[in-house]
């Protein structure tokens, strides 16, 4: 299973927000948190894959990954299905609600503990 990290609680003063251009209105936080938003999961996508390769030590911004988000799979509400994008998206609400960066979030509440790559790997981010 996976860890939800404590700063996507803080998603939820967001709700009534829009969450970004990449998300329908009708997606709620809470179909992010628990994968039923119906959003195709970034990390499956070929052209991702094409420009990994092209360029192994490119880093990639949340609006790039964003980018290789194709189309849904399901409509909102309608299954389960874990999806990356949900986090990506999880994380820019949390930066939206308190403020900062996901970087500051990610060190105060302790997420740099688990073992999950992608967490470890903003954790280790320089700040801006």
């Amino acid at each position: 299973g996976s860890m939800t990290p404590p700063i996507w609680a803080a998603a939820l003063r967001c709700t009534r927000a829009p969450i970004c251009a990449h998300v329908p209105p009708a997606i709620t936080v809470r179909q992010l948190l628990n994968h039923t938003s119906g959003l195709a999961n970034y990390t499956l996508s070929a052209a991702l894959g094409e420009a990994i390769a092209a360029d192994p030590a490119r880093p990639f911004t949340v609006d790039d990954l964003l980018g290789f988000v194709g189309p849904p799979p399901f409509t909102a509400g309608e299954r389960t299905e874990y999806t990356n994008t949900a986090f990506l998206l999880l994380g820019r609400i949390a930066e939206r609600a308190t403020g900062r960066p996901i970087v500051d979030l990610v060190r105060v509440d302790g997420a740099r503990r688990t073992r999950h790559p992608i967490i470890t790997a903003v954790a280790d981010l320089p700040r801006a």
